[in-house]
């Protein structure tokens, strides 16, 4: 029971305890070390830069509105629907004949992606707010984020080999985690919040239109160049082809991105654990900051021939973007009024993923061309010229609201 209390922080409370269970299955992504194989099979990497670019842009499209539908709605609905179409997106994509099953299968996880972002956490938050325990949620989120990992590191290893005895095998496995978070997302318990919208056609584009202007609320702002920047890059990373691509060019294959990626989530995951000790000392402007510079010099030492030891390269950014996602989910709950936050959260990921459109599609067209290395060079370049002006620019207005 210490145990527990230890590592899995206010898992007595029953969101809370389900949150934690979702997340593992959301992360129980097998096909992380071989998607960029999988693809490979039905399509060229410039058309999978396209079908990337189409998939983001319904992903942004829907991001808004979903979060102002879990924000009017429930976010319990908005988290069993997210749930449930990544369920059916996975089934798709492990059966794929060609390139439109790809497209098919992404179209439906992307639906559902839309319709959990920020629901979730949105929903964990507001019970604790509700049991007057918000304190808790830096714990629990980063909790959650080692959790998360934990599960990313099992299933990338062994999706890796599932991938050499079948190929399909591994998107086989991860319908069947998709289906039990279905099943887990169901006995979520909804929270009402002050101030709900009424549930009508003029109160829902209401309350799009209100996350966007809650990012520029005067305790965000501060922080927002930077939190963009950071999502965008290593968005690109994570969801794109700079993670495998940079893989493969230090000599990683299939099998060896697996256990790669497995041994550089174990250190994300001790490195979690430090979090709130990172926020006490840095500050949370700081500390994106800190982040983004990490982020841009990965990107920049990326374009050199490391060999094996480029998984060095690869654990600077994987830390970065590992840090980032509980630093600014913390930085924006704490910034955000209670009935925004489902959507102001969604609006956050709907800027950020516009760059990702046009960067995929040159991303695509750079590993046909051979030129996917310069774009890795400029943009590392141009994040740490970001940050610095952000540094002039926002420091001492950050500092007012640590």
């Amino acid at each position: 029971m210490e145990f527990i209390k230890l590592n899995f922080p206010k898992a007595e409370v029953k969101n809370v305890r389900l949150f934690y269970i979702i997340n593992a299955g959301l992360s129980f992504w097998l096909v992380e070390a071989i998607w960029y194989f999988y693809w490979s099979r039905f399509a060229n990497f410039s058309v999978i830069g396209i079908i990337f670019a189409s998939l983001t842009l319904i992903w942004i499209l829907l991001e808004i509105p979903t979060g102002a539908i879990a924000d009017m709605f429930g976010r319990k609905k908005a988290t069993v629907i997210g749930c449930a179409s990544l369920f059916i997106g996975s089934i798709v994509l492990a059966g794929a004949q060609s390139y439109w099953y790809l497209i098919i299968g992404g179209l439906i996880q992307n639906v559902g992606r839309a319709f959990i972002s920020g629901s979730l956490e949105a929903l964990v938050y507001d019970t604790l707010k509700k049991n007057k325990e918000e304190r808790w949620f830096d714990d629990v989120m980063a909790a959650k984020t080692r959790i998360s990992i934990i599960s990313y590191s099992i299933s990338t290893l062994l999706g890796g080999f599932l991938y050499i005895l079948y190929f399909r095998l591994a998107h086989i496995v991860t319908s069947f985690a998709h289906l039990l978070i279905t099943y887990y997302s169901l006995k979520l318990k909804e929270i009402e919040v002050e101030k709900k919208p009424k549930q009508s056609l003029r109160n829902y584009l209401i309350q799009n239109l209100e996350g966007f202007r809650q990012l520029s609320v005067v305790s965000l702002r501060p922080y927002l160049f930077s939190i963009l920047t950071i999502m965008v890059l290593f968005y690109l990373y994570d969801w794109g082809f700079s993670k495998p691509a940079m893989a493969v060019s230090f000599g990683y294959g299939p099998s060896g991105q697996a256990v790669i990626y497995t041994l550089m989530a174990l250190v994300n995951t001790w490195l979690l654990g430090k979090l709130p000790l990172f926020r006490k000392r840095l500050g949370d402007f700081k500390g994106i900051i800190s982040l983004n510079l990490l982020i841009g010099v990965g990107y920049m030492l990326s374009v050199l021939n490391w060999g094996y030891i480029g998984i060095l390269i690869l654990l600077l950014i994987e830390i970065s973007g590992a840090l980032s996602e509980p630093w600014i989910s913390t930085i924006v709950n704490r910034s955000i009024n209670s009935q925004d936050r489902a959507t102001t959260l969604s609006s956050l990921e709907f800027v950020s993923k516009i760059p990702f459109i046009f960067l995929i599609i040159i991303s695509g067209n750079g590993i046909e061309n051979q030129t996917l290395k310069q774009l890795h060079l400029m943009l590392g370049i141009i994040i740490l010229f970001i940050t610095l002006i952000s540094i002039f620019i926002n420091k001492k207005k950050a500092l007012r609201y640590e």
